[in-house]
């Protein structure tokens, strides 16, 4: 039941993703390249390795541990977009930063998965992954008037999914929840957009961009939850939690600006 549901709330994140992504989020780059490249260094690289030392840290079961080093590869999507929007973030470069991490997040994904995680993530990443990303691309490419119409629909529908899936979740396992998952999942979402703030301290802008699209794992949710186990419950607790730390970062940024 859990994988089912699991496949069905990752193909419609992907689906509205695919609808949502456009030629122009990846040429964009070429207009901001040193804030694009430092937000997916920090996706790729400097946030799974954080989450790695995290996990060994505050010494949660090494299935865990395992699971917030993959949920820490997972792209944004939409609901980042919201939130760098009503923070006065570059929605400009969360586009770029979603349009790559999302190309980026399949083959890394595949190179790392060994074993049973593998033979879960193959059939899960073609059905539910890779298929209604590239149908909405190309729905957008043929009718771009149908695709902005169902945009939000599909957005709205993935992040309804993503949050019941990850409610059921904690409802079933709720015994895996420890204070080491929630702090690890509450650090690790606090360091992404700390680390964005601090990389361009003069260009707020893009650092809360940058802090809030790397923190905000919208995919690994669904992703993970699929796999069963640990892994699932690591992600359904992170998908709460990243929502806790984007919310509470604006509200302290703006408090801050209102002095």
């Amino acid at each position: 039941m859990f994988a089912l549901l699991s496949a069905i709330t990752l193909a419609s994140v992907m689906f509205a993703t695919g609808l949502l992504l456009r030629a122009g989020d990846f040429r964009r780059l070429g207009d901001q390249p040193v804030p694009a490249v430092a937000g997916l260094a920090m996706q790729m690289l400097c946030l799974p390795v954080a989450a790695l030392l995290i996990g060994a840290f505050a010494g949660v079961a090494a299935e865990i541990g395992v699971g917030l080093t993959l949920l820490a590869l997972a792209p944004a999507t939409a609901a980042s977009h919201v939130l760098v929007g009503l923070g006065g973030g570059n929605i400009g470069l969360s586009r770029v930063l979603t349009a790559f991490s999302t190309v980026l997040f399949l083959p890394v994904m595949l190179a790392l998965s060994a074993g049973e995680v593998a033979a879960h993530f193959w059939p899960l990443s073609i059905a539910a992954y890779l298929v209604p990303l590239l149908l909405g691309i190309w729905i957008g490419w043929r009718n771009r008037p149908l695709a902005a119409q169902i945009e939000r629909r599909a957005a709205l529908a993935g992040s309804a999914l993503t949050g019941l899936l990850a409610v059921a979740t904690l409802i079933g396992g709720w015994r895996q929840v420890d204070f080491a998952l929630i702090a690890s999942c509450l650090t690790l979402a606090g360091l992404a957009v700390l680390a964005g703030l601090l990389l361009f301290p003069r260009n707020r802008s893009n650092g809360l961009t940058l802090g809030l699209s790397v923190s905000m794992q919208n995919v690994a949710v669904p992703l993970a939850i699929g796999f069963g186990g640990s892994l699932g419950v690591a992600a359904a607790v992170y998908g709460i939690v990243m929502y806790v730390v984007a919310v509470a970062a604006l509200v302290i940024l703006r408090q801050i600006r209102g002095r």
